[in-house]
């Protein structure tokens, strides 16, 4: 997990990438998220329907 610089970005910007998953096919890419109350850590891009259907 990293987050952007809030200087440079004019916000904050989450990012999560998933190193390793023993034996599966996993998405390899960085994943985008915010934390929302009540709900937790919520990815934004990809969209969970474009991650089922990678």
């Amino acid at each position: 997990m990293w987050m952007e610089e809030p200087e440079a970005r004019k916000g904050i910007e989450r990012w999560l990438i998933i190193k390793k998953a023993r034996l599966t096919n996993h998405y390899r890419r960085a994943l985008r998220y915010e934390i929302e109350p009540g709900r937790g850590l919520v990815l934004l891009e990809p969209s969970i329907e474009e991650l089922k259907s990678s």
